[in-house]
């Protein structure tokens, strides 16, 4: 090989380097997840100490809410992401209420979930950095 040849081969492997805000990878959250939760009340998983604390059918909608308290502080949870078992999403049919109980050391969750029978999920609680 010619050394044209090698400078050519060698520069078509790496790829452009940019730089600058705009190219920046996005700020990374800090991310927990609980061990699988049965949607019966009284259960607790054993990743967390997530327990379901109750379950009601919301008149007049095909919904459920779930209730969960989960010992960790409650300003490490700004949002939360609801998967299956396998890691699939789960779809809320609305958006989970966060909230703080007691001193500050526990989260409460309220789950929108399609009435369903024997519900098995994971929650991710995602901490958005403050400088977000």
């Amino acid at each position: 090989m010619t050394l044209c040849s090698l400078l050519l081969a060698s520069c078509y492997g790496h790829k452009a380097r940019r730089t600058g805000h705009a190219d920046a990878p996005p700020p990374r959250l800090a991310e927990v997840e609980t061990a699988n939760l049965r949607a019966v009340p009284g259960y607790t998983g054993d990743r967390l100490g997530a327990e379901i604390t109750d379950i009601s059918n919301l008149p007049g909608e095909d919904t459920q809410a779930i209730g969960i308290s989960i010992p960790i502080e409650s300003g490490r949870v700004d949002r939360i992401e609801v998967v299956s078992p396998e890691g699939e999403p789960i779809q809320q049919q609305r958006e989970a209420d966060i909230l703080q109980q007691g001193d500050g050391n526990n989260v409460g969750i309220r789950l929108f979930l399609p009435k369903r029978s024997n519900w098995e999920f994971r929650l991710r609680l995602i901490d958005v950095p403050d400088d977000q």
